[in-house]
């Protein structure tokens, strides 16, 4: 049943692709229903900008990642050759095109959990700067404010409602959980060489660590919460072992037999 999902569809993608855009896009009504209790120090945090920055994480799981795994189908090749239903070439263009659509469909889940969650980030306080003067903290939640800081328009408007769930969590580990399930199932036949033993023990180390730096770096930089970080890694780790397994259903089921 779970092999019969198009998670790779064209359609699909192009949905999530949109949605992403405009859910960070000025035209999103994220935040207007957000509150806070003027006594919550959680949410009065100093913010630090992104050690990790975005377009960081995206150039290592966009572009680096993906060369991880055309790396591992030259290396692999005859090990692949012994189950992949397609051609070698084939092959690798579908176990990258489900990798980018994976990678699109878990950033869309992420935007959907921060639309509906609106938790306001560590270091709202700082970053709005909420007018005090006609707010009445004996109220309890406070829902109608005006921020007064003069950081970007994105951060004030949109983003600081934004805490649950990490995406830097839940991408890095999808990228993580994706290039390990993926060399633990190709390394199945015998290695043609040391760089092979290399390259399979090696790779999804580095893959574990860039996960584990985008996650602490953001409760670090006091961008997130650590439930935030923990639901994010449970999200990326289930989108990643669903895309690779539906990945490998597609293009590895050649049976024994055939192989005869």
């Amino acid at each position: 049943m779970l092999s019969k999902l198009k998670i790779n569809s064209i359609p699909f993608r192009i949905l999530s692709f949109l949605y992403v855009i405009y859910n960070n896009s000025s035209f999103a009504t994220i935040g207007k229903n957000a509150g806070f209790f003027c006594d919550d120090e959680s949410i009065k945090k100093p913010y630090h900008g992104d050690s990790v920055h975005v377009v960081y994480l995206f150039s290592v799981l966009l572009c680096l990642f993906p060369i991880f795994i055309y790396a591992s189908e030259r290396l692999y090749k005859k090990e692949i050759a012994q189950y992949a239903v397609h051609s070698p070439k084939f092959h690798c263009k579908l176990m990258i095109n489900y990798y980018y659509s994976g990678f699109l469909h878990i950033l869309a889940v992420i935007e959907v959990f921060k639309v509906f969650v609106t938790e306001l980030r560590p270091h709202f306080y700082y970053t709005c700067l909420p007018d005090m003067k006609n707010i009445d903290c004996s109220k309890g939640l406070i829902t109608e404010f005006n921020c007064t800081g003069d950081g970007e328009s994105w951060l004030i408007d949109r983003d600081i409602y934004k805490s649950f769930p990490s995406g830097h969590a839940a991408l890095s580990s999808y990228g993580f959980i994706f290039i390990s399930v993926y060399l633990y199932s190709i390394k199945k036949g015998s290695f043609s060489s040391c760089l092979n033993i290399w390259w399979s023990r090696v790779i999804p180390v580095l893959g574990f660590i860039w996960a584990v730096i985008c996650c602490i770096s953001r409760v670090i930089d006091n961008r997130h919460f650590w439930w935030d970080v923990l639901s994010g890694v449970c999200i990326g780790l289930v989108g990643g072992l669903t895309t690779v397994y539906l990945a490998l259903a597609k293009t590895t089921y050649k049976s024994a037999s055939s192989n005869n």
